[in-house]
């Protein structure tokens, strides 16, 4: 939403991924302009939703659950950006293990310095992790098998932040988490995050 100087460097991550086959859907929670202003012609491969009004993160994450048709969902926040084989590390992760809940690492950055990177270490069952204070520190490092949507419903939109841990929290009581134990997503800080308010 009316970021359009950080939605271009996280689509290039999303086309620069390393796993052959990927539905990419940007929902633009009615930014003025409209994102689709910013969009080249090479990006035909990317189905854009606009919101009539403007509704927030958690609206504009389940109307791309909703849009999405593949077997996994993972989730870009448009100040984020992606490794090249985050998405095909995560799948294969999936694989291996049979997990439906796959997260990664991440590096905090900050006027174009990373000022911390978190590796990930909880797996399997890990409600009571996240209820003592534990973190997957964004909802870009995730990915989830499109099921467990059907299981536990979409982020609660009634909540302003933290809306992934608790979507998180209410996962772990059905799934296994299995970390891909890398730095994979890059997430950007700046003065205009919802958690600054």
């Amino acid at each position: 939403y009316n970021r359009p100087q950080f939605l271009l460097s996280a689509i290039q991550t999303v086309q620069e991924q390393t796993y052959p086959c990927i539905e990419h859907v940007i929902v633009d929670d009615c930014s003025s302009p409209p994102i689709s202003n910013f969009l080249s012609t090479e990006n035909s491969d990317i189905t854009v939703h606009r919101h009539s009004t403007n509704k927030g993160a958690n609206t504009a994450r389940n109307t791309g659950i909703d849009i999405a048709n593949g077997e996994y969902i993972a989730f870009l926040d448009d100040d984020d950006e992606w490794e090249p084989t985050k998405i095909e590390k995560q799948v294969n992760k999936a694989k291996e293990t049979g997990a439906k809940a796959i997260y990664t690492g991440i590096k905090q950055k900050s006027d174009g310095n990373i000022f911390a990177t978190h590796t990930p270490d909880l797996s399997g069952q890990i409600t009571e992790d996240l209820l003592s204070g534990a973190t997957l520190n964004s909802t870009s490092v995730m990915m989830f098998h499109s099921s467990v949507f059907d299981e536990v419903g979409r982020f609660d939109e009634e909540l302003p932040i933290s809306q992934d841990w608790e979507f998180c929290v209410r996962i772990s009581t059905i799934v296994n988490f299995e970390p891909v134990v890398e730095p994979l997503v890059t997430r950007h800080h700046h003065n205009s995050q919802i958690s600054n308010n």
